[in-house]
């Protein structure tokens, strides 16, 4: 499969050198530093924790539970006032720090720091940041079946791990339906940076892809619209309490 990447990160990362040395020691951190990488790659942002004083201007991205994060910023905080780097929609990545450690950070100069491309992120040997995946997620991106399914609690992984059977998979086009306009943006964002440029993705939500399939527009419903419908067919069915599950 060709493994050539679609194209620049939407938001070009700076990874400071002495980041790999903390976690080279430490799998777990290696790990959750390459899914926040990902994610800050192919998003920007997220919801990060800030910092005031001294530190103002770092952002925090929690990489073991709550114990460690990865301390970043970006070219136009006031941290980066005395440097610039060569990409102004860049992400910094500082250090990986204790929960407890609040002491002066300083982002240094750009020969701190190595510029990463999409390849280093999903470097399969792992020479700068840790693979993500648990053995179960790779037997899934991996599995060649015709039909395959995954499950787990929120926040397990399941979405990364269907974009990424996405952005490995051994054909050349691929249909990615998901519930709405937003998810299917957030997924866009993420293929593009990730998915090999031999390979074509058509992203859409399930309202849109009825209207294509139908030939007409399909009315688009709000949520609480959606809730009062199912609430309708649940008393319309009859159904007791125990056939519903505790969902």
């Amino acid at each position: 499969m060709n493994k050539t990447f679609s194209g620049e990160l939407n938001f070009p990362i700076f990874l400071h050198k002495k980041i790999s040395d903390v976690t080279q020691s430490r799998p777990d951190l290696r790990q959750q530093l390459g899914m926040v990488l990902r994610r800050l790659a192919a998003h920007g942002r997220g919801h990060p924790k800030s910092c005031q004083g001294k530190n103002r201007g770092w952002w925090r991205t929690p990489l073991k539970g709550m114990h460690f994060y990865l301390w970043w910023t970006d070219q136009n905080s006031p941290q980066c006032r005395n440097i610039t780097f060569s990409n102004r929609k860049c992400i910094v990545a500082r250090a990986v720090r204790h929960h407890d450690d609040h002491g002066h950070l300083s982002v240094g100069t750009e020969k701190d720091y190595w510029q990463l491309q999409a390849s280093d992120i999903e470097d399969e040997k792992e020479r700068l940041v840790g693979s993500p995946w648990t053995p179960d997620q790779r037997k899934f991106i991996h599995d060649s079946s015709t039909v395959r399914y995954i499950y787990g609690q929120p926040g397990s992984g399941k979405t990364a791990s269907l974009w990424r059977a996405v952005e490995t998979s051994r054909g050349q086009r691929v249909l990615y339906l998901t519930w709405s306009r937003q998810l299917a943006d957030y997924a866009k964002q993420r293929f593009s940076t990730f998915a090999p440029a031999a390979l074509h993705i058509d992203t859409l939500d399930f309202t849109h892809f009825l209207s294509i399939v139908c030939g007409s527009d399909i009315k688009r419903s709000t949520l609480n619209e959606n809730i009062e419908l199912l609430k309708t067919i649940i008393a319309d069915a009859q159904l007791h309490p125990y056939k519903l599950g505790s969902w």
